[in-house]
């Protein structure tokens, strides 16, 4: 009789799998995305596995792998997905899922309107600036008008990437008197136009004073002067007087 005796048992594989990595999750219609998977073998044997990539519970790929014992092997998948929408991948027995989103178009927000100075004038010129922002999701060109009591005074056009902001700023030369109204893309404010400068009339007020006060000063000096010359006068005849009277005696 023969015996045979086994000193090992048989090694097996033990095959194990990573999470699935996108990048990137959130992607552009016909962008890349890359897809991959680490596959480790913690057995005693190899193990020759074939990964196949499922998008929407359609195959799109299939890749073998040799995995020795103790060895870790990457898998990688390139895709690009032209529809919009979320997409479930399913890789071995792992899932996630691609988001695909088209840009936002350019949107703008114009904020801050300021008049400098607000009150000026008939003649000078007021300086009036807003802010605009790109709060979009794409570069794009964006028109500013000025318009002054409905009229449109002037326009200028920017250009912003997607987050971009900038001032912008217009000169305005006044020539109308009173209450002015502007109108930056619907963003209104008033500012005031008068026929002289606003500094004038405190102007007119102290020189008013100054001219009172140097006549008051003008009339004390005269009138001064007056009383000491009657004064003085005075002493001369008293003397003239006094030597009369001696002479007569």
């Amino acid at each position: 009789m023969i015996s045979i005796t086994l000193s090992e048992q048989l090694k097996l594989p033990n095959v194990h799998f990573s999470d699935i990595k996108v990048d990137p999750l959130e992607a552009k219609p016909n962008e890349n995305v890359t897809i991959t998977m680490d596959i480790s073998n913690t057995g005693g044997s190899f193990a020759i596995y074939n990964a196949t990539l499922f998008i929407d519970g359609k195959i799109v790929g299939s890749k073998t792998a040799l995995i020795n014992p103790g060895d870790v092997k990457t898998v990688s998948f390139t895709i690009t997905l032209k529809n919009e929408g979320d997409h479930t991948v399913r890789l071995c027995n792992k899932t996630s899922i691609i988001h695909v989103r088209a840009n936002a178009p350019a949107s703008f927000e114009i904020t801050d309107l300021s008049i400098n100075p607000s009150t000026v004038k008939v003649g000078d010129y007021v300086t009036i600036s807003v802010d605009v922002k790109n709060i979009g999701g794409s570069s794009g060109n964006y028109t500013v008008t000025l318009k002054v009591n409905g009229k449109i005074e002037d326009v200028k056009n920017v250009t912003l990437d997607s987050g971009e902001s900038t001032t912008v700023t217009f000169k305005y030369t006044v020539d109308t008197q009173g209450t002015l109204s502007v109108d930056v893309n619907g963003i209104t404010k008033t500012f005031t136009a008068n026929s002289e400068s606003p500094s004038q009339p405190s102007q007119n007020v102290n020189q008013g004073r100054i001219s009172t006060t140097l006549v008051g000063v003008i009339v004390a000096l005269v009138v001064a002067i007056t009383a000491i010359v009657i004064y003085f006068m005075r002493i001369k005849s008293s003397r003239y007087f006094s030597y009369f009277l001696l002479q007569g005696s």
